[in-house]
């Protein structure tokens, strides 16, 4: 495309999408007319014991669905964190769409002919567009810490006969089936994987890239805002400095 005499190129694309691990599978889904959408997978959650039918005709408990098939990309979302240089042990504490975002990146620049064909990496950001929703990492450590509680306290009063070493038991059953370690606390990798704006960093991190590094959160407009601001921001910050230059020229002659 261009705008004002200035042209814009994509030149190497990334990308995953359900029923696609990459761009060319995408787009012979369009065009094959694929439909993607599937049965919830078990891994997700249990149909039996969340999924409501009825409440297609009244309102949803707070705790059912009334929907259980979606686009999803779980066995299609491989991820080789060594690669990445991200240690394994914290992978299961991380956002997803962290580790994706290394992917796709890596596959967008394969796309465009690889790393020796970067320009000055100075001159090159990272603008990633993500929703602010509760990923499947920050739900299960809020799980771990605070749901695991609220359940022995609840318990501990509705069943006083229990006692502290059977409430303890149950406390480090349910943290050990969620995935906590013994003493509670997530370790400091897992940590950095749940903070939204570290997604745009740690790809700058891991591709040596010293442009701006920024996550921009507009609900589902974010990949689209993302996309303004790595095409047009540039663009106006050329046509003011080509301005700039020309009412410097004018203002020596």
């Amino acid at each position: 495309m261009k705008e004002h005499g200035l042209g814009i190129a994509v030149v190497g694309i990334g990308a995953l999408f359900p029923g696609a691990p990459d761009a060319p599978a995408f787009w012979a889904n369009i065009v094959g007319g694929v439909d993607a959408i599937g049965e919830v997978p078990p891994t997700r959650w249990d149909p039996a014991m969340y999924y409501d039918a009825s409440a297609r005709e009244r309102p949803a408990a707070p705790d059912r669905f009334y929907c259980r098939r979606g686009g999803f990309v779980d066995d299609l979302a491989d991820f080789d964190p060594t690669a990445f240089g991200v240690m394994p042990s914290s992978v299961a504490g991380t956002e997803p769409d962290q580790l994706l975002a290394l992917r796709a990146v890596a596959e967008a620049i394969a796309d465009a002919g690889g790393e020796a064909a970067l320009p000055d990496r100075a001159r090159i950001g990272v603008i990633l567009g993500r929703g602010g929703y509760l990923g499947p990492a920050t739900a299960r450590l809020d799980d771990r810490v605070r749901t695991a509680a609220q359940l022995v306290v609840t318990l501990s009063e509705l069943l006083p006969e229990l006692g502290e070493d059977r409430l303890e038991a149950i406390r480090a059953a349910l943290q050990a089936r969620l995935g906590q370690t013994a003493t509670g606390s997530p370790t400091p990798e897992s940590a950095i994987g749940l903070v939204p704006n570290i997604a745009a960093s740690r790809v700058a991190n891991r591709f040596d890239l010293h442009g701006p590094a920024y996550t921009v959160d507009a609900a589902c407009a974010s990949g689209l805002i993302a996309v303004e601001l790595g095409v047009h921001r540039p663009l106006r910050a050329v046509r003011r400095t080509r301005g700039g230059l020309r009412s410097r020229r004018r203002t020596a002659c």
